[in-house]
């Protein structure tokens, strides 16, 4: 692991099994890498404990040129949008480290250009990484 995926791994280990990205692509460190979104699904659950329906994201997410593909599951997501192609320029995520700040609100993800997408979620988490399923 070189030391920008190193610095990465510092900056994003809130994000639950970061290993498998870094496992498939040692040499990671830059979400903007990862420029096509080839697919979402949305989803609802619900906290019995708490009354509340949650709302779920998967997001599968590509580098061009097909060496990498990443399935992020965002969790308790708010502020959801998304418009327009599905080629993203320079995709973003930023962890909050505002103790003020909502904690439903850790992460925000977005596109860096044309701000196609754009959300704020409680957990990520990485299901898969690997090379583009055709």
């Amino acid at each position: 692991m070189n030391a920008a995926s190193r610095s990465f791994q510092e900056q994003f280990n809130a994000i639950k099994n970061l290993d498998k990205l870094l496992q498939e692509a040692p040499q990671f460190s830059s979400w903007s890498t990862l420029d096509l979104l080839t697919g979402f699904r949305m989803y609802t659950d619900y906290d019995y404990e708490s009354w509340l329906e949650i709302h779920n994201l998967e997001l599968t997410l590509a580098a061009q040129d097909g060496s990498l593909q990443v399935v992020l599951l965002c969790r308790n997501i708010s502020a959801f949008s998304i418009f327009g192609e599905f080629q993203i320029a320079g995709f973003s995520v930023e962890v909050s480290q505002d103790p003020e700040q909502s904690p439903g609100r850790k992460f925000h993800i977005f596109d860096d250009e044309d701000n196609i997408i754009h959300l704020f979620c409680r957990e990520i988490e990485i299901l898969q990484a690997g090379p583009m399923e055709i």
